[in-house]
């Protein structure tokens, strides 16, 4: 049994309703220069192939599933991490890791399912934020106290790393951004990035079910420029991506979002 020893602090969340989009490629690279990583999810992950799929309605009828899944690590995120049957031939059907928000509620990362989880090869529960941040703290510590070690559970470890990505776009990331900016700096052979389209064309399945300005199709409702207002301000997290694409070898995405990347 692993013994935890927290230091209990809270540090509040930064400004987040901004949507800063001026940030360089030597910025990033400044704050990624000695970023600190957990050495058993290193030990996990190095050398492997891995791929973060979210749920965009772009990648239904490209046939991608085969692909997705001959990743050795296939990442998906809060209750996507589940693939309806009649989506898999798209979207795959394996998944290793889940990025969660921590956030139990249905419209958010939804529920926990540890047992579900263990009986569906998922190796890994990974939280999208650190500890100690007073917003998704307690949300850490009770999967922490409710999982006993009975599955791996991952917190990013550099709470530095964090609060400089998020001052750089003065918003609160998704939890595909925080999954791409923790994986790649771990000693993986290469990342690649699916079925995110920043809210673009909405989300497959139940992934956002019961969630407010989405229709019963899954789109979403609310003018992207909104979104600033809500503190998940997309275009700051695209100008993110966009900068990480330029500079790091190893992560690569879609076509689809590099398209979408050209229109910031």
């Amino acid at each position: 049994m692993e013994i935890y020893r927290l230091v209990e602090f809270n540090i509040p969340e930064p400004h987040r309703f901004g949507n800063k989009t001026d940030s360089t490629i030597e910025d990033l690279n400044t704050v990624r220069e000695d970023v600190k990583i957990s050495s058993k999810f290193n030990e996990y992950l190095k050398g492997k192939s891995v791929i973060v799929v979210g749920p965009s309605p772009y990648l239904k009828g490209l046939g991608r599933g085969s692909e997705i899944d001959s990743y050795d690590i296939v990442v998906r995120l809060n209750k996507g991490w589940k693939v309806d049957n009649e989506l898999q031939e798209d979207y795959g059907q394996k998944t290793t890791i889940r990025y969660h928000c921590m956030m139990e509620h249905e419209s958010n990362g939804g529920k926990y399912e540890i047992e579900l989880m263990k009986s569906n090869g998922v190796e890994w529960l990974a939280s999208q934020f650190p500890y100690n941040l007073d917003y998704f703290h307690n949300d850490n510590k009770k999967f922490r106290d409710l999982n006993k070690d009975s599955i791996n559970f991952h917190v990013p470890a550099d709470i530095l790393y964090h609060l400089n990505l998020h001052e750089m776009m003065e918003t609160r990331a998704n939890v595909a951004t925080s999954a791409v900016f923790d994986l790649v700096n771990y000693d993986i052979k290469n990342l690649h990035l699916s079925g995110i389209s920043f809210y673009r064309d909405g989300w497959v399945g139940d992934y956002k079910k019961g969630a407010e300005n989405v229709d019963s199709e899954g789109n979403y409702t609310m003018d992207m420029k909104d979104m600033q207002k809500e503190g998940h301000a997309q275009e700051a997290q695209m100008h993110l991506i966009k900068l990480l694409l330029e500079s790091e070898e190893k992560f690569t995405v879609d076509e689809q979002i590099k398209d979408i990347l050209e229109t910031q």
